[in-house]
């Protein structure tokens, strides 16, 4: 055994240290056993000042003396299936130098640091942190937003020991909502649902639109700050070293330390003044307490650990449901035409549902509208007063055999709006769908399941030996595909709705067959194709 050297293992994870090193600099206090591995708060001051680093650390609640807890609020885990959509936006030119939204022309849009305590339910807290300051900023009021980080993360399916993913955070807040901390009140420990108030949609909170923004290498940075201040605070996760829980104040980068786990946390601003030119740095609002770091807050270089990368940053946007439905406009609903509706005439109006809940505002609505769901701002029309529920608007002739999109944004008086769903509607179609029988076909002769074919005079019809794939295609260029029917020998074997697809002919008898393909589209109209088939062998 090499006496200078001795392998621990911490963490499931094996360290090597150099004994020499720990003679000489007894600051690394280090044990035989695993659990008690510990880095003192004098060797990672050495550290700092070695690399040069511009933090400074000291103890807290979450670093002492005598143990390090940062393991058990770590619990961010990393993304099964890397989505690389990021959300869309436009970089401003020039993007401001710095950006807090703790202080926006002396007004602070962050809710008060909260403390997760000793659960590893920091996705839910991150989440939330981000999800609060937007309503305020949405809705332009200081409302004391609290929603209850217990619903979302033990509603959703996370857990104290495991941790959760963000993107299914993001996703529940989109699809669920969150409903007020007073509904479900956080405690530190695994919890059933069966806890959260039976009435939570009522004062539950949803996002219209959510999404990734893009991030690192730096040359994306600015597509992160940019999103910053178009959407608000960020959700994003980064890696956590041991060294990261005994932060007091600066900017931190990791100098020492094993990797104890990932942390999702709330990008609340930034700051380019600081470093070279290609630095910088993001504020952030943690969820450990105002006794840890800038009084709960903390800076972290661009890309330190991860940090707001495209991997893990998101956006919430549009929100509604809960304490928002007293502020903005009315949710725009009844559509006429009907989503999905079918033979509608070319000249026509579209008619809403709209309105304010309060009386004194007036409401303007944008109408957008497209032949496919990149939809253009075709208008807007008012302002209309709050009491004014039924809206109409008459845009240009359409076309015959189409279908449109279209969807309603409502913006009071006061800056708030309310985005609607994307509805579609077809005008009167009069063409039939289209169907091609790309296997088998006339004048050919098949075996092997369909992967031997040998052309045949065409007069043979279709020859078959042993069984077959039928494949098929269709094409509706109007109201769209409502069913396509499979028949065999005048039995319907199959529907399908796809345009494509495939049906393996497996109990195929001697003789001659006849298969009927009948496709209808959702105005009605229907075409039908047959051939004829010759089973051998």
């Amino acid at each position: 055994m090499n006496t200078s050297s001795l392998s621990l293992y911490s963490n499931d994870q094996k360290i090597n240290l150099n004994i020499d090193k720990i003679l000489q600099d007894k600051a690394l206090v280090v044990s035989t056993n695993p659990k008690d591995a510990f880095i003192s708060l004098d060797y990672i001051k050495q550290e700092i000042t070695v690399k040069n680093a511009s933090w400074t650390a000291s103890y807290n609640d979450i670093f002492t003396p005598e143990e390090n807890y940062v393991e058990f609020l770590v619990g961010c885990l990393e993304e099964e299936h890397e989505d690389t959509t990021t959300a869309s936006v436009t970089l401003s030119e020039p993007l401001p130098s710095s950006w807090d939204w703790r202080d926006v022309n002396g007004t602070d849009w962050v809710t008060p640091i909260r403390n997760q305590k000793s659960c590893g339910s920091c996705v839910a807290f991150g989440s939330l942190g981000a999800l609060e300051a937007v309503v305020q900023i949405e809705l332009q009021r200081h409302l004391s937003v609290d929603l209850s980080e217990a619903h979302l993360f033990f509603c959703g399916g996370g857990s104290c020991s495991t941790g959760w993913w963000v993107s299914r955070a993001v996703d529940f807040i989109e699809t669920k909502g969150v409903p007020s901390e007073k509904c479900f009140p956080y405690t530190p420990m695994d919890m059933s649902c069966e806890s959260t108030c039976p009435d939570y949609e009522s004062t539950a909170i949803y996002a219209l639109d959510t999404g990734k923004v893009g991030g690192f290498p730096p040359n994306n940075v600015s597509y992160v700050q940019q999103a910053l201040i178009e959407y608000g605070p960020l959700i994003t996760g980064f890696t956590v070293y041991h060294d990261f829980s005994s932060y007091h104040s600066g900017v931190y980068e990791h100098v020492t330390g094993d990797i104890a786990g990932g942390h999702a946390v709330t990008i609340v601003g930034y700051s380019n003044d600081w470093g070279n030119e290609t630095e910088g740095y993001w504020i952030c609002k943690n969820s450990w307490g105002k006794n840890w770091g800038e009084q709960g807050f903390f800076r972290i270089k661009y890309g330190e650990c991860g940090i707001g990368t495209s991997i893990n940053t998101y956006y919430v946007s549009g929100l509604y449901g809960g304490i928002c439905d007293e502020y903005i406009p009315a949710a725009v609903s009844n559509p006429y035409p009907a989503d999905k509706d079918v033979n509608i005439q070319s000249l026509t109006t579209l008619q809403w549902n709209g309105g304010d809940p309060n009386p004194e505002n007036t409401v303007t609505y944008e109408i957008y509208f497209g032949e496919n769901e990149s939809l253009t701002f075709l208008g807007a029309i008012g302002p209309f007063p709050a009491s004014q529920t039924q809206i109409s608007f008459t845009p240009p002739l359409l076309k015959e055999n189409t279908c449109y999109f279209w969807k309603i944004i409502a913006i009071d008086n006061e800056g708030l709006r309310r985005e609607g769903p994307v509805w579609q509607f077809c005008t009167i179609d009069t063409l039939p769908p289209e169907i091609e029988i790309t296997s088998p076909q006339p004048g050919f002769i098949y075996k092997y399941g369909g992967t031997y074919r040998k052309q045949i005079p065409p007069l043979w019809d279709t020859i078959v030996i042993g069984t077959i794939s039928v494949e098929v295609h269709v094409d509706d260029k109007g109201s769209g595909i409502e069913s396509i029917d499979l028949y065999l020998d005048k039995r319907l074997q199959h529907t399908f709705t796809e345009e494509d697809w495939i049906w393996v002919w497996q109990r195929l008898s001697l003789g001659r067959h006849t298969i009927r393909i009948i496709a209808q589209d959702r105005s009605g109209n229907e075409i039908t194709e047959e051939m004829i088939i010759w089973k051998f062998l």
